[in-house]
């Protein structure tokens, strides 16, 4: 095969990865069979990269990450940027998809610096893509977005319309995640408008899905469902099996929030069934968890059990294979790169990496000599003498953790030849470097010490001895993964280090840690080679005892709760314990509360089963009736001299006396089912291990009982719970009359407050009112007084509305009519300055920890008919005046009423301007440009707010209000008003 046909081949794989994987692997293996006997390496590379790529689309993600990394040496010895790009992007993804998010990062990273070496703009837009597709999924949306915006400026400037709707759907997903739904829609419609437009059918999903799970977001069923429903038809038309099962799963959530539960029922049950099929684990055991959901509801208790079980069982498995991806994928990269790092060492490729390894091969034989000394002080000397004939280094020194590792000890600092007394760091100080070195394990390298120390240190101390240096570098010294030191290289000289001599001194640290280990090892050999052999001895003792005790209870545990017949397994439980403790006598108690006694109901001892006995929940001797009320376990390996820390006396209400004992609560949630017991006739025959293992036991045995007391009493709980339902159902009605009787006295309440738009009227001639209470009381309240030649008049929007608002419009109510009519002020900033205090005092925000944040954004005016002029002063909200078909925005301060710090020292703005005839005012609340709407569901937002007065404004002012108020009401359509609504319109 020629070098042009694998080309053509290679490029056709790569170009129907993601559509075709199964195609592309099949271009990648005639690639490869094709050039592997001629052993063409970058022709090989190609066919590798295609048949890795594919894989990662198809889900084998452990061999994709082979394929890929084989290929990528190769690539990149040859400068294939391409190829290469396109090995970086599947790498960036197969670790993306195990949810190894830092080797994700990693290469994503690598593909922005190979895109910007090579200009290629496509390639960083994709890059930008993958690094915030990371941020997003990891939590970090700010990160994300901020990622995601510059890839989008650089895919606009493109013809790359798929990349374009991979990154709006990105950053539609991150600003959801933040709860900015009004981005998160938009962005999202922008993506399918764009995956629309060049058929890019998967895409196209994925964005309706998005779309979909916001209006679930905001309860807007009819919506997410009608969206939900078109992904679906996608993806099966797709055969995007996943992709099925998936939105199979958000149908049944859907219904299951609807309470639609056989619609629920039916979407659950195919997403468990396309994910069994695909082995899609996720969907699995989340499939289970909402049939779990719904058969609970139903009340059917074996199949809530059943599904709950696999639920539990599914999700650990599934959690469980991502790790084990994860590992693989390292494993791999690990062995890929030391096979990398051998074969740049071998092909000595610059002049450094020549000076290095002629440096290396004199390193090798200076550290035979280094890891030959035995004392700390002749090792630091000699390090010393050879790095000062490597570089610029008259300050050296090398730290020694102490045993309890709490403090660096340096056995002699070494400057300019002089060897200075000893010193030492207290390890919990950050502000010295040593420190943070060895704290950290960081590789710290400072060539101005003025300029960089602070990336590392708060405070720049002066050294415990020597002089102050300008460069310096402080190593971390490792063995074997253990900490035993730091080196430190100093120069009173700025730029003294580069990387070739950093790596010098990387690799005299490796020596010294060895050197280290071995003086400390000769100081106390055999002590050390005792007390480490005797540590794995235990260990391997302990990892052995712990398996088969797990290995044990794991089958008792299968025995125990998939059987509904306890008493016939008892006996096999008693046996199976007796494997792993002392069990002379054993039993398994029911405690029954609404009969006060706890029931011996299953007992054996010396092999002989013990007839059933009950013992009052009076009887505080009784060992049973203290585990059940303390909620606690018992031990005792000395029945005689350890009784007192739980009865007074020993009681036995059968059998004989027992030496060792331990009991263990049996719950279920916090609620108590019994207590299981196991005892010896001889001392000291437990140990804590005992007590765990038994704890085990006791929830195995609590679920068994409990399961075998469903299916005996599961009719009866059936009837019972009907019952419940029916009543709750009945003081839920009856309750709901009663608050909704108590807000329509509220409503009465201020409806007599707040003036009738006839009030308006009498004092401003030519005005409108348009005020829509969300709900049956309003947060929104507006408010008109006249004082001589004044007429002062305002719109308030509360904190939240319905009662909560409606609370603190009676407070903002009653403040403004005291500052006017009884202490007579009239300029609107020193009302508003006035009621913030008052609003402040009342709710006690003053206090610094008060949890009310409660308060109002108004903007208030104040007309002198005389002079005709304008007062105005807002708070948090402005005043919109139209003339000559402009219209000019008057901002209110930054700051609401109340809820906030400081309220006694702000002072807000005032406002004067200026009236022209046929001018025209209006105040307003946020609700009418807060409201979702129109055609997409969007927010109305200010835009359409303004064209809709500049559209009005010359109109009287009742057809004002005519055309405002239907134009609100045409655009909220079948939507929910979201807030209160209410405006004040004023012809001049």
């Amino acid at each position: 095969m020629t070098t042009t046909q694998v080309n053509q081949l290679a490029l056709e794989s790569k170009d129907i990865c993601r559509n075709n994987p199964q195609r592309g692997i099949e271009l990648a293996n005639q690639i490869i069979a094709a050039v592997q006997k001629d052993d063409l390496q970058s022709e090989l590379a190609k066919g590798f990269a295609c048949k890795g790529a594919c894989l990662v689309w198809l889900g084998d993600y452990e061999q994709a990450l082979k394929n890929l990394f084989e290929a990528l040496p190769i690539l990149q010895e040859n400068n294939d940027s391409v190829f290469e790009a396109h090995v970086l992007y599947h790498i960036f993804c197969s670790y993306y998809f195990i949810a190894d998010y830092d080797n994700a990062l990693k290469y994503a990273y690598e593909m922005l610096e190979r895109a910007k070496k090579d200009n290629n703009i496509n390639a960083q837009a994709n890059a930008l893509n993958g690094i915030g597709s990371i941020h997003y999924t990891s939590g970090d949306n700010k990160k994300a977005i901020a990622a995601l915006t510059e890839g989008l400026n650089l895919a606009e400037k493109q013809e790359d319309k798929h990349l374009l709707a991979r990154i709006l759907d990105g950053l539609g997903t991150a600003y959801f995640n933040i709860n900015d739904l009004e981005r998160s829609l938009d962005y999202k419609q922008r993506s399918l408008e764009t995956a629309k437009s060049i058929g890019l059918r998967n895409v196209e999903s994925y964005a309706i899905d998005g779309l979909a799970k916001v209006y679930l977001n905001i309860k807007d069923y009819v919506n997410a469902e009608k969206l939900f429903s078109e992904c679906l038809a996608i993806r099966e038309e797709l055969n995007f099996k996943s992709g099925i099962a998936e939105t199979n799963y958000h149908l049944g959530d859907l219904y299951l929030k609807m309470d639609l539960l056989e619609l629920a029922l039916a979407h659950f049950t195919v997403s468990l069934d396309v994910a069994t099929e695909t082995n899609t684990k996720e969907f699995i055991y989340k499939s289970h968890e909402g049939l779990s959901q719904i058969y609970e509801r139903k009340g059917n208790n074996q199949k809530f059990i059943e599904h709950f079980k696999k639920y539990f069982t599914y999700k650990e498995d599934y959690f469980s294979e991502k790790n084990k991806q994860k590992l693989k994928g390292v494993e791999l990269q690990f062995s890929i790169s030391q096979m990398e790092k051998e074969k740049e060492l071998l092909n000595e490729k610059n002049k450094q990496l020549e000076l290095l390894s002629n440096d290396l091969v004199k390193l090798s034989d200076l550290g035979k000599t280094i890891t030959s000394l035995l004392s700390i002080e002749t090792i630091n000397r000699t390090v010393y003498d050879i790095i000062n004939n490597m570089m610029d280094a008259p300050g050296f020194g090398i730290g020694i953790v102490n045993e309890d590792q709490t403090k660096l000890f340096f056995p002699g600092y070494i400057e300019n030849g002089v060897v200075l007394s000893s010193s030492g760091y207290d390890l919990a100080d950050n502000n010295r470097l040593a420190s943070v070195c060895f704290n950290k394990e960081l590789d710290i390298v400072i060539n101005d010490y003025e300029a960089e120390a602070g990336l590392y240190i708060e405070k720049r101390l002066k050294p415990i001895v020597g002089q102050s240096v300008q460069s310096l570098i402080y190593l971390p010294l490792k063995i074997s993964g253990k900490k035993n030191g730091v080196i430190t290289v100093q120069s009173f000289n700025k730029n003294a280090f580069n990387e070739y001599q950093v790596n010098l001194v990387k690799n005299l640290a490796v020596y010294c840690a060895i050197a280290i280990e071995n003086a400390r090892l000769y100081e106390k050999m055999e002590e050390t080679v005792r007390a480490r052999t005797q540590e794995v001895i235990m260990q391997k003792e302990e990892i052995e005892r712990s398996y088969e005790n797990m290995r044990v209870l794991s089958v008792i545990g299968q025995q125990i709760t998939s059987s509904v017949n306890f008493d016939s397994i008892f006996k096999k439980l008693h046996e199976n314990v007796s494997q792993l403790m002392n069990a002379d006598c054993f039993g398994v108690r029911i405690y029954h509360p609404d009969l006060n006694e706890i029931e011996y109901r299953y007992e054996i001892e010396k092999g002989e089963f013990y007839p059933p006995i009950s013992v009052s929940m009076d009887n505080d001797d009784n060992y049973s009736v203290w585990c059940v009320k303390n909620k606690k376990e018992i031990f005792i390996n000395d029945n005689l001299t350890e009784y007192h820390k739980y009865t007074k006396k020993i009681v036995v209400p059968s059998g004989d006396m027992p030496d060792s004992l331990l009991f263990c609560p049996m719950t279920i949630g916090e609620r108590i089912i019994g207590v299981i017991t196991v005892q010896s006739f001889k001392k000291n025959a437990y140990v804590p291990l005992h007590i765990d293992i038994l704890k085990t036991l006791g929830t195995y045995t609590a679920i068994a009982l409990e399961n075998a007391n469903l299916v005996e009493n599961l009719e009866v709980k059936v009837i019972e719970r009907t019952k419940e339902v029916v009543k709750q159902k009945e003081i839920i009605e009856e309750s709901n009359k009663h608050i909704t009787d108590s807000i329509k006295y509220a409503k009465r309440i201020q409806d007599a407050f707040i003036p009738g738009e006839e009030s308006i009227k009498e004092h401003l001639k030519n005005a409108f009112v348009i005020y829509k209470p969300k709900d049956i009381v309003s947060g929104d309240f507006y408010w008109i007084e006249k004082k001589g030649n004044k007429i002062l008049f305002a719109v308030v929007d509360c904190t939240g509305h319905g009662v909560p608002g409606a609370f603190m419009s009676l407070i903002g109510f009653n403040g403004l009519n005291q500052l006017v009519n009884e202490y007579n002020y009239t300029n609107p900033a020193v009302i508003l300055t006035q009621l913030n205090k008052i609003i402040t005092n009342t709710l006690k925000q003053h206090v610094e920890d008060s949890k009310i944040r409660d308060g109002m954004d108004i903007a208030i005016c104040c007309i002198d008919l005389e002079s005709n002029t304008l007062e105005f002063s807002g708070a948090l909200s402005p005043l919109f005046i139209v003339r000559n078909e402009e219209i000019i925005k008057i901002k209110g301060d930054k700051h609401p009423i109340g809820n906030f710090m400081d309220a006694d020292e702000y002072v807000f703005t005032n406002n004067v301007i200026d009236l022209f005839p046929e001018d025209r005012l209006y105040l307003f609340s946020d609700g009418f440009v807060d409201q979702f709407g129109g055609p997409n569901g969007k927010k109305l937002k200010y835009n359409y707010f303004r064209k809709l007065l500049l559209d009005n404004y010359k109109k009287p002012m009742e057809q004002q209000k005519e055309h405002i108020n239907s134009f609100f009401e045409d655009w909220k359509g079948n939507f929910e008003q979201i807030d209160d609504v209410c405006m004040i319109g004023v012809a001049i």
